[in-house]
């Protein structure tokens, strides 16, 4: 008798299962399309007019499986029925294959930037780290860059390795890396910039090697406008 009852048990937690599996995976099928299109519209506001992006899902057959999706025995995952992949095309002409297969470290970086707009305040990861993610942008579209990583890290710390002041300028904290060699050996530092020595860095990036009083009044303006948005 306890051991009908514990079959009956079982057979009724492997149902629930299945129909939790199977409503996991069209409610994600069925999200996947306005995904794509907001993750495109975010690349194209960062300079990658010519992106394509796709999430591709797969299912693994498993004859043991008492899972059945689409009509054929599916193997479960601890995250649920599918596997997702997004795939990635940066130009025109060029097939869509897996972003971690194809994408330059700026394009990652501008992608997981993208994801981390559309989901701020949807994750609980508590650190980000950015790396080239300004790589072939200037101007105007560096300004949108800085303005969505302000965006993303509020509840988040957020690190961003850049060269372009609209981006640094918009720091709560801005830390100077530079290397030099001394000995036959190349050393590499970090110094926190604050008041004038930010305003020098800020007018460097901007500006070149030489500094004009023109350059310093641009970069103090910038942090400000910056520290006033934030």
């Amino acid at each position: 008798e306890r051991m009908d009852g514990l079959s009956a048990e079982i057979e009724k937690l492997k149902k629930e299962m299945e129909d939790v599996s199977m409503e996991l995976a069209k409610e994600r099928e069925k999200a996947a399309d306005r995904f794509e299109s907001m993750i495109e519209k975010e690349l194209k506001e960062l300079k990658m007019e010519k992106v394509r992006f796709k999430v591709n899902f797969s299912y693994e057959e498993d004859d043991t499986s008492f899972i059945k999706y689409k009509g054929k025995s599916v193997k479960l995952f601890p995250e649920g029925i599918g596997k997702i992949e997004f795939f990635f095309s940066p130009n025109i002409g060029e097939d869509l294959k897996p972003l971690s297969k194809i994408a330059s470290g700026g394009e990652l970086s501008r992608v997981m930037l993208s994801i981390k707009n559309i989901l701020t305040n949807k994750d609980s990861i508590p650190v980000l780290i950015f790396d080239e993610v300004d790589a072939g942008i200037g101007g105007g579209v560096a300004e949108i860059v800085g303005e969505k990583l302000k965006k993303v890290s509020k509840g988040r710390q957020v690190f961003c390795i850049t060269h372009l002041p609209q981006i640094a300028s918009r720091a709560d904290t801005h830390f100077q890396i530079a290397k030099k060699t001394s000995n036959n050996r190349t050393i590499t530092s970090i110094k926190e910039l604050k008041g004038e020595e930010r305003v020098e860095e800020i007018a460097r990036m901007a500006g070149g090697k030489v500094i004009t009083d023109t350059a310093r009044k641009h970069a103090e303006e910038m942090i400000m406008k910056c520290s006033k948005i934030s």
